[in-house]
């Protein structure tokens, strides 16, 4: 589905390393008629904005650019296991 965003081409154009082109576009219209895209989209979008906090709170603590880096290495950490 990225490399049809990407590169603009035709469902049937779609490279032989990848599902046959009908599978594809059938999984393709489901999340879209499910809107899943807009709900992978804001968990991404939240995902972000608490590493930011999260971010913002470092950089008032941790003045260093070793502490700083080691502080947003747990942080991206702690948001995946979330």
């Amino acid at each position: 589905m990225m490399w049809i965003a990407r590169t603009g081409s035709l469902w049937r154009d779609l490279p032989d390393r990848y599902p046959n082109w009908r599978s594809v576009y059938s999984r393709w219209r489901r999340w879209v008629r499910q809107a899943l895209w807009g709900k992978i989209l804001a968990l991404v979008e939240n995902a972000f904005a608490r590493l930011k906090s999260t971010r913002r709170i470092a950089t008032r603590y941790d003045q260093t650019v070793a502490s700083f880096s080691a502080f947003v290495s747990l942080a991206r950490v702690f948001l995946w296991l979330m």
